[in-house]
Formats: structure tokens, C-alpha cells, sequence
């Protein structure tokens, strides 16, 4: 009885044990099963080589689109050999594959570019001097797409001349877009002439005609078919005309009225050349001349000789063509003073014309070249005056002289007497109280031009010496 039970007891320790013993051995087999099927048996180097072909290892990263692959393949396989035709041909197809993909719209631009960088990348010279190709046809096709959209936006926009910039950048390569192109360009510029017609008309509405004028010059210049415009530029450049006739015409009688000749002038020389403007320009030139002769001759009367000389210049650059200017500056030779001591003397007593500076009471010292010199000194002889006389034929209507007292001066006055042909015109008083004398007379007429001086009373004998400076007759 204790045996069987010291024997059930060994029974019952034996079945875990050995079914610890079956699970341990279960598992042990799976996992070498899990690592033969995880990685394949690996084969002695010799016999791995020999079973590998890059030529189909290359075709197949070719197939898969791995260009890097393939790159890696070519550099280790085929760096000293020529590589298979048939991976050639693949790229070949490759590259019509994506130039046609690109066509139909099937493929951007960006990824086909992409794919024929890498197929250059592997430096194949058959195959890489078609995807250079297909590369450059597809970025200028790109190109002319973006011209295209440009142009359309600034159509959008009304700047047709920039559209039309853009449409013609197209190459005729391009031929699709290129007769698009051709025909945006068409209405483009229909619409451009359109809205040039109606911006004149505004500015013609405005009477801006020269803006009017120079739109359509210019965009007829622009435009091969502007043919059109001819017509609205005649009437523009007519209205054009009318209106700077009468703005030019209004600024010259302006400019008369205020006596501005040289601005009157200068608006006339603005009028446009149309036949209508020489019967106006003449006109105003002979009022011009009127003035000139009727002005000028009135200066010359009274004495303003510089104004009237720069009267005649100014007549010289205004009017060239017009004798008038030289007359007048002949008449005006003649009226330039003339000196006494210039003029035939007729008789003389006690008095001469140059010789040695004189000195005058006051201190004053004249130049003897031109100047006279009257004395009185009354003496037993009877000789009491002193005069001279100058032939002024009758040339002359004013004289200008100065006569003051000399400095060795003794009488207490002495009367300078002036006549013309036998007839007083003037006695002036000259004594040294009375000092420097200036006398303008009227001689208008006179043939003889007589000056003499005598003393205040008959029996004053004392030197009265005269200094007679400056004496000019003029017209």
C-alpha cells in the first residue's frame, strides 16, 4: 500500500515535467522556424556574385522610377563599360513618356522637370541630350504661358499696350498659343483705338487739343491699322489752329496796348502758318512802325537821344526787314550835339575857343579842348564888348551851354546877351554871387548865332572875364 502510493506520487511529478519539457521543446522549434523564414539562407560569396545581374537590377530601379538606384548601379556595374541598350531604350521612353504626360496636362511642370533632372543626373549622353531637350521645350512653353496670363491681366486692367507687349513675346513655336496670341493682339488693339477716339473727344470737349493731338499721333505711331484716326487728327489739328490763332492774336493786342513790342512780337511769331495769319501780322506790323516813326522822331525833339537810340535797336530785331530802323538812326545821327567850337565862326573880338583850362570863380576848373572864353575890359580905347559869332544855318533848334564867372572875375555883373540873326533871344546875369549858369535855349531857325557880354553900367571899366563850357547846338 505504501509502495503504490510512493509510486502514484512519482506519477504525478513526472506528467508537468514532462509537459514542461514538450512546451519548452515547441517553442524552441518555432523560433528557429521564425528566423529561417526571416532571413534566407545566406550563400558563400562566390556563388552570391555569380547569381546576381545588374543588367536586370538596372533595368528594374529604371522600371521603379529609382533613379538613385540606378545611379549607384551604373557608377558600381558600369563605370569602365558601355551600358546595356536596354536600359538606353527605357530612358528613351522615359523621357517621351514625361515630355508627353506634360503635353496632355497628365503631369505639372515642376514634376517633369524634376524627372528629367534625374534622368541627366545619371549622364547617359544618348539620353541626356533628349531630356535637355524636353527641359528646355517645356520652360519655354512655361514662358509663353506666363506671357500669356500677363497679357490678360493687363487687358483686364484697359492697359492694352502692355497687353500687347506681352502677347508678342510668344514665339511662333508655341503655335496654339501663338494664334491666340494673334488674335488677343487684334482686339487688343481695336480696343485701344476705341478708347483713344473717346479720350480725344473729352480733351477736345475740354479744348486741350494739343493733348488731343499728340494721343492720336501717338497712338497711330503705335497701331498699323490706325488708319482711322487720320481723319479726327485733320479736324483736331484744324480746331487746334483756330483756337492758337485766337489765343495768340488776344496776347499780342494785349501786349500792343501796353506797348510791350518785343512780348506783341513774340506772340505773333506763335501763330500758326495758315494763310489767314499774314494779313493780322502785317497789320500789327505797320502800327508797329507807325509808333516807331511817330516815337523815335518825338525823343529826338526832346533830346532823349539814348531812348531813341534803343528804340532803334530794339525796331532793328523786331522788324529787320523794314528800311525804317536805318532812317531813323540816320535822322538820329543828326541830332547828336554838335560843339560851338565845331561851328564856323563869322567874326569874333576878344575870345578863344581852346587853349589852357580855365578856372572859374567858384573854383571850378574846366578843360580848355571845347570851352570859350568872353571878356569884357573897359578902357580908354573904347573897346567894351566882347562877342562871337557862329554860323548855325538854321540845322539846329537848341543850345545847351554853362557860363560862370572866371576866377579873376572884377566887375559886380555883366550881362551875357544871346541872339539870332540881329534879335535878342535872351540876356542871362553873370556875376559871382549869381555862380554857375546852366542855359538851354530855343534856336529854331537861327542862321547866325551871336553871344556877347557887356557890362551892367557904361561906366564900370573892371575885368569881367566869362567862361562859356559845354556849348553844344543840337536839332
Amino acid at each position: 500500500m505504501a509502495k503504490r502510493r510512493k509510486k502514484s506520487r512519482q506519477h504525478s511529478l513526472l506528467l508537468p515535467l514532462i509537459a514542461v519539457m514538450l512546451f519548452f521543446g515547441i517553442a524552441a522549434e518555432g523560433f528557429l522556424l521564425y528566423q529561417r523564414f526571416r532571413q534566407p539562407p545566406q550563400l558563400p560569396a562566390a556563388e552570391f556574385q555569380s547569381e546576381r545581374n545588374p543588367e536586370q537590377a538596372l533595368t528594374d530601379a529604371l522600371q521603379n522610377g529609382d533613379y538613385t538606384a540606378a545611379a549607384g548601379i551604373l557608377q558600381a556595374d558600369f563605370a569602365d563599360a558601355d551600358v546595356p541598350q536596354k536600359a538606353v531604350q527605357l530612358l528613351q521612353k522615359q523621357t517621351e513618356a514625361v515630355c508627353a504626360d506634360y503635353d496632355s496636362g497628365s503631369t505639372d511642370a515642376e514634376t517633369a522637370l524634376q524627372i528629367l533632372q534625374a534622368i541627366r543626373t545619371l549622364e547617359i549622353p544618348a539620353v541626356s541630350e533628349d531630356s535637355a531637350e524636353c527641359a528646355e521645350q517645356i520652360r519655354l512653353h512655361e514662358a509663353a504661358k506666363s506671357c500669356m496670363q500677363k497679357a490678360a491681366a493687363y487687358a483686364e486692367a484697359g492697359e492694352y499696350e502692355k497687353a500687347v507687349q506681352q502677347y508678342r513675346f510668344i514665339p511662333k513655336t508655341e503655335k496654339t498659343l501663338y494664334a491666340d496670341a494673334q488674335k488677343q493682339i487684334s482686339v487688343c488693339n481695336a480696343r485701344r483705338l476705341a478708347e483713344t477716339e473717346a479720350k480725344a473727344e473729352t480733351l477736345c470737349a475740354a479744348e486741350d487739343y494739343d493733348a488731343a493731338a499728340d494721343l492720336l499721333k501717338q497712338v497711330m505711331l503705335d497701331l498699323p491699322d490706325a488708319d482711322a484716326l487720320q481723319e479726327k487728327l485733320d479736324a483736331i489739328t484744324e480746331k487746334q489752329q483756330s483756337a492758337a490763332l485766337h489765343t495768340h492774336l488776344k496776347e499780342a493786342r494785349l501786349r500792343f496796348d501796353e506797348q510791350d513790342y518785343p512780348a506783341a512780337f513774340a506772340a505773333l511769331r506763335q501763330l500758326p502758318d495758315v494763310p489767314e495769319t499774314a494779313p493780322v501780322t502785317e497789320a500789327y506790323r505797320k502800327m508797329y512802325l507807325l509808333h516807331l516813326q511817330s516815337e523815335a522822331h518825338a525823343l529826338m525833339q526832346s533830346g532823349k537821344l539814348d531812348d531813341a537810340e534803343a528804340m532803334i535797336a530794339a525796331a532793328e530785331q523786331l522788324v529787320p526787314e523794314s528800311e525804317l530802323p536805318a532812317m531813323l538812326r540816320t535822322e538820329l545821327a543828326a541830332y547828336q550835339p554838335v560843339s560851338l567850337s565845331a561851328l564856323e565862326t563869322s567874326e569874333f573880338a576878344d575870345f578863344s575857343l581852346s587853349g589852357e583850362a580855365l578856372t572859374d570863380a567858384a573854383g571850378t576848373e574846366y578843360p580848355a579842348d571845347g570851352n570859350l572864353y568872353l571878356s569884357y575890359e573897359g578902357d580908354l580905347s573904347g573897346r567894351q564888348r566882347s562877342s562871337a559869332e557862329f554860323r548855325t544855318n538854321g540845322l539846329y533848334s537848341r543850345l545847351n551851354l554853362t557860363a560862370a564867372p572866371k576866377d579873376d572875375f572884377a566887375a559886380e555883373i555883366v550881362f551875357l546877351e544871346i541872339s539870332g540873326d540881329g534879335k535878342r533871344l535872351e540876356t542871362y546875369a553873370v556875376s559871382v554871387e549869381n555862380g554857375c549858369l546852366q542855359i538851354e535855349l530855343d534856336i529854331t531857325g537861327v542862321q547866325v548865332l551871336r553871344l556877347r557880354v557887356q557890362p551892367y553900367g557904361q561906366d564900370d571899366l573892371r575885368h569881367a572875364g566869362v567862361i562859356l563850357a559845354d556849348g553844344t547846338v543840337r536839332k
